[in-house]
């Protein structure tokens, strides 16, 4: 300390001390014994002391304060200097004159050296920390003894002096960049989030005030005048600089007090926020802690655990009825019983203890300690009514200490309104219905409660509070609405989702899940939380990590059934310890886990913070719900199957339909007599036919003919809307692909062919634009072909766009199908009623052709006499060849493939009559189905030359192409008209061929040319079955049918014969 200039190096701070009075040469010695780091300047004039101010950097002046007093040494240094922190030494009724007057803070000339060191170390480092520049270091704030923080707009501790460590316990690091409302008591976290946004909202410099509790590191509440500044416009520091100081009493160390600290009994005082503001010596035996006790901190955690909430309780009714509350209460650790006087004030309570006297009747004090004791134990909570005022209020109300006392309050306080008015009804019933309870919610925290009311003496009724979620009567009803619910639900989903809702009402948890079985785990499907934190989303559970399905088969197997009959057992809890890998996994902070099985669908799991919960009480309902849940589960699983069952039934019904209309249209179709009856019979079953599952139905159908020759499609027949525009239209074929109209293309590549959406804007054909303008939007057309031979087309028309899905296009292909088979039976028949023949000269290139192997090996030419199918696949050929050995003819035939066998059946006067049995269809049979007879095989070099005869009925081009499809290469080299060397067929062939089945007609065919009917035989029976490649009694059989339709028709009466 100097009385003159004062040389101080580095940081170090400085306090100007003004005035020569006595209570200043008191603040000297003060800061001088207290603060050993400061350099202390003082002058005892005020002259002097404005020029050191004016010289030096000073952080922090002492001045004294008079009000009226002229000159004042505090006006005369915020003329000077309107930043700098002045701290005014006043008497104590000056307090609030020196603040308005321009002062940073007041201290009283009888405060402790203590109070008024602190206070001014703290004004002196947070105004070095504000003023000096490029200290974004934080070298000031690192050498600071006092509480400053620095905190960011977003209200986060950026930068902390090291004196939080000796003072709360924490490490600087270890809060920096934390929340300061972190730090603060839940009820305090308003106002202090007020009061960092008014400050950042404030000017620059001006400072706001807050008092607040924060919590230390061993987990106690201290209270804290908590200031901050706003210093967000400086560079070096931006943000608000927070100083902390304890909320000391301001209690002069007079007489009184001495007095005080002479009291063998304890005596303390609590500021409003339940702060300790001062204890004498003897207090400290009351309070549960290490040491001596620091002003500031919250009471609530300095007494004994066994006491807290009485003392809790009665404080907050001497505080709240502002009379003197007098109690008894044992103290264990002291073991004793004390007798307690709780005085309250304006700013606070007193509170004075003493010994209970022990000349009390023992008898009254073990009733008295016994009903204390009944009612601490009590989870319900207890009120006992004095009209509509509460005058008493058990501990089982509250959730904490900390909550607003209720004694004295009116009973609106702790109600909503309707439960309030039915509470006040019943207490002033003349029938006492004690066991109906009243429902409703508390005004405190909104918890569901059921509330038992029972009239007292004296105008006083006691009121039960129990919260629902303990009550048997709210578990029966939640259980009761959830299995409504769960009847009623229509998917699994909901069930699952009413379920966990019910774990957390009925068994009181903190989470619920319902976890479904899959193959290598549990998955979660439903969670739902106490909480409105909002959703939770679980991992799933790993079955090999735990024992949990594992002690759920245990549990069910030990306990199936009890003497009533309900299934027991199902429902079993677990220690976190026994779970510890699904709550670390999964993140759940749980001491307590009950887990049900429902069946072999899932598990649900409900969460407690509780070591004790999920007793048997909350199981049992639990139990209930998750029974209800896998019956209705095993409902609507059999529901949906019977849904299926029925849709499926539904749609085989519609299929039999479809079918059975299809079998119609085939019939329809293969009764037909001539080619133009079948095309019309098609178009016309396909735009009557529906498709249930297609986008659309068939509006239009026409069929196209590509023969006689010609290079354009034109329509034979049609039918549905719009016919009269397909009479006149005309689709050119395109040899080289490039059309897009589907029937040219369908034509071409013998393929369906498809245009999903036709749209006139984007048309750039004149098919397409007409089709748009005809309103038709898709389009498929199908060949009428067999084995690669083509009638026709069969084009239809929808005016949905995409209507012919594969379905629509498996009908349409069938029906083409089958049409075209018809047409080829018609056309076959026309073909052998034709009187003119075309006989075409066609040369193969090679000899992979079965037929034509089997004539370059022997080298012979081949007349074909008959093509006859067999009944299984291949057919048999009969021809004759001139010198043929049954050696040379086995040797031509072994090595060709498709050939089965080969014999010789019998001689011919100038050639051997051969029998080849062919195992794949040749082209002889393709000719033979398309109207073409194939009469001889003449082997030419490496090539191979056929004859064919061509029914006039048959289009030329398109059996050529056919049989250029069949044989790449194939040329036509000759063409001659004729007529037929034998004459058409009679009416009596006619009538023959038509009374024969097809197999029949083979079988005669067959064993004609077999020499079947020669004298001596040339093939036996079983070698004739074995030509047509079925059994000799199958051959027996037909031959006999055939034979007899035979001799009918020729020996039966006709009616026309005698006209014939």
């Amino acid at each position: 300390m100097s009385d003159g200039t004062a040389t101080v190096a580095g940081d170090v701070l400085r306090v100007l001390v003004v005035g020569d009075a006595r209570r200043i040469d008191d603040a000297t010695d003060a800061l001088s014994s207290q603060l050993e780091s400061i350099s202390i300047v003082r002058e005892r004039t005020l002259a002097t002391a404005l020029e050191r101010l004016a010289q030096l950097e000073i952080h922090c002046v002492v001045c004294p304060f008079e009000a009226g007093a002229d000159p004042s040494p505090l006006a005369a240094v915020r003329d000077r200097n309107d930043e700098v922190p002045v701290v005014a030494v006043v008497d104590g009724t000056a307090a609030e004159a020196a603040l308005e007057a321009g002062a940073t803070d007041v201290v009283e000339a009888d405060d402790p050296p203590s109070l008024v060191a602190t206070r001014v170390r703290n004004l002196a480092d947070r105004y070095r920390l504000e003023t000096a520049p490029n200290r974004r270091d934080g070298s000031l704030l690192d050498r600071s003894d006092a509480l400053v923080w620095v905190v960011d707009a977003d209200g986060d501790l950026e930068r902390v002096s090291p004196a939080v460590e000796p003072r709360l316990g924490y490490a600087p690091t270890e809060l920096e960049r934390t929340p300061l409302a972190r730090l603060v008591h839940p009820e305090d976290r308003e106002s202090a989030t007020d009061l960092l946004e008014t400050a950042a909202a404030a000017a620059f410099g001006a400072t706001e005030r807050e008092t607040v509790r924060l919590g230390h590191a061993d987990g106690t509440w201290r209270v804290y005048d908590l200031r901050c500044t706003n210093r967000l416009g400086d560079r070096a520091v931006d943000g608000l600089v927070c100083t902390l100081e304890a909320a000391l009493a301001r209690d002069p160390d007079g007489p009184a007090r001495r007095a005080l600290d002479r009291f063998d009994e304890p005596v303390f005082s609590l500021g409003p926020a339940w702060e300790l503001r001062y204890a004498n010596a003897a207090t400290d035996r009351l309070f549960d802690a290490d040491g001596s006790v620091e002003p500031g901190t919250v009471v609530w955690d300095l007494l004994d655990d066994a006491v807290r909430g009485r003392f809790a309780e009665r404080l907050q009714e001497a505080a709240a009825t502002e009379r003197v509350v007098t109690f008894e209460t044992p103290y264990p650790s002291l073991e004793t019983r004390m007798s307690v006087s709780v005085h309250p004030g304006a700013d606070g309570v007193t509170v004075y203890a003493r010994e209970a006297d022990a000349a009390a009747s023992p008898v009254d004090r073990e009733r008295l300690d016994l009903l204390e004791s009944v009612v601490d134990a009590v989870e319900d909570g207890l009120v006992v009514l004095e009209g509509s005022t509460i005058r008493f209020a058990s501990a089982g109300l509250f959730e904490s200490a900390d909550a607003e006392p209720l004694v004295g309050r009116e009973l609106d306080a702790l109600f909503d309104d309707d439960l309030a008015a039915a509470v006040r009804e019943r207490a002033s019933a003349t029938v006492a219905r004690w066991m109906e309870p009243l429902s409703g919610t508390l005004a405190l925290d909104g918890r569901a409660v059921d509330v038992f009311v029972a009239p007292l003496s004296d105008d006083r009724v006691l009121c039960v509070v129990r919260d629902r979620r303990r009550s048997a009567a709210a578990a029966l009803s939640t259980v009761g609405e959830t299995v409504a619910t769960i009847r009623a639900a229509d998917s699994p989903a909901t069930v699952r989702r009413a379920t966990v809702d019910a774990a957390l009402t009925c068994a009181g948890a903190d989470l619920a899940a319902w976890y479904l079985r899959e193959d290598d785990r549990l998955r979660p499907a439903a969670v739902e939380t106490a909480s409105a934190a909002g959703s939770v989303d679980l991992p799933p559970i790993d079955p090999d990590e735990t024992e949990l399905l594992e002690r759920l088969a245990e549990a069910e197997a030990e306990t199936d059934t009890d003497e009533a009959g309900r299934g027991t057992g199902t429902a079993v809890a677990f220690d976190r310890s026994e779970l510890e890998s699904v709550l670390a996994s999964a993140g759940i902070r749980a001491e307590r886990v009950v887990a049900v099985p429902v069946g072999d669908r899932g598990v649900v799991l409900a969460t407690s913070t509780e070591p004790m919960a999920f007793g048997e009480r909350d199981r049992f309902p639990l139990e209930i719900v998750v029974d209800a849940a896998a019956t209705a589960l095993e409902g609507l699983e059999g529901a949906a199957s019977a849904q299926s069952c029925r849709t499926k039934l539904e749609r085989l019904e519609s299929v039999v339909d479809r079918c059975r209309r299809l079998r119609e249209i085939e019939r329809t179709l293969l009764a037909g007599e001539t080619r133009r009856e079948i095309e019309s019979s098609l178009c016309e079953a396909l735009v009557s036919l529906s498709f249930e599952e297609a986008p659309g139905t068939i509006d239009l159908a026409w069929i196209g003919d590509v023969s006689a020759g010609s290079d354009r499609i034109t329509p034979d027949a049609w039918a549905g809307r719009s016919g009269d525009a397909i009479e006149s239209l005309s689709v050119p074929m395109d040899g080289n692909g490039g059309s897009t109209h589907p029937t040219a293309r369908a034509a071409t590549a013998l393929e369906p062919t498809a245009a999903a959406d036709v749209d006139a804007a984007d048309a750039t054909e004149a098919w397409d634009r007409l089709t748009a303008e005809r309103e038709f939007r898709s389009a498929l057309s199908v060949p009428l072909a067999i084995d690669d031979f083509c009638y026709g087309t069969l084009t239809v028309y929808a005016e949905q766009p995409a209507a012919f899905d594969d379905a629509a296009r498996a009908v349409c292909t069938h029906l083409a199908t089958v049409t075209s088979h018809a047409i080829a039976a018609v056309e076959r028949k026309r073909a052998l009623l034709s009187e003119r023949v075309t006989e075409l000269e066609i040369v193969l290139q090679g000899a992979d052709e079965p037929l034509s192997a089997v004539g370059h090996r022997l080298d012979r030419r081949l007349d074909v006499e008959a093509v006859v199918p067999r009944s299984s696949s291949g057919s048999t050929v009969f021809c004759t060849a001139t010198d043929v050995t049954e050696d040379a003819l086995r040797a031509a035939v072994e090595p060709v493939s498709g050939v089965e066998s080969g014999r010789i059946v019998g001689e011919r006067p100038d050639a051997s009559l051969l029998e080849l049995v062919l195992t794949t269809s040749t082209l002889a049979t393709t000719l033979a189905e398309h109207g073409g007879v194939l009469r001889s095989v003449v082997p030419v070099d490496d090539r191979t030359r056929l004859v064919v005869d061509l029914s006039s009925t048959v289009d030329v081009r398109s059996f050529v192409r056919l049989i250029e499809r069949r044989q790449p290469g194939a040329n036509l080299v000759a063409r001659r008209e004729r007529d037929r060397s034998v004459q058409p067929a009679r009416a009596f062939d006619a009538e023959l061929r038509t009374r024969l089945s097809e197999r029949q007609l083979r079988t005669l065919e067959t064993a004609y040319y077999g020499g079947f009917f020669e004298w001596p035989r040339e093939s036996t029976g079983e070698e004739i079955a074995d030509s047509l490649g079925v059994s000799q009694p199958t051959f027996s059989r037909h031959l006999r049918l055939a034979q007899r339709k035979v001799f009918a028709l020729l020996f039966d009466e006709r009616p026309d014969a005698a006209e014939e």
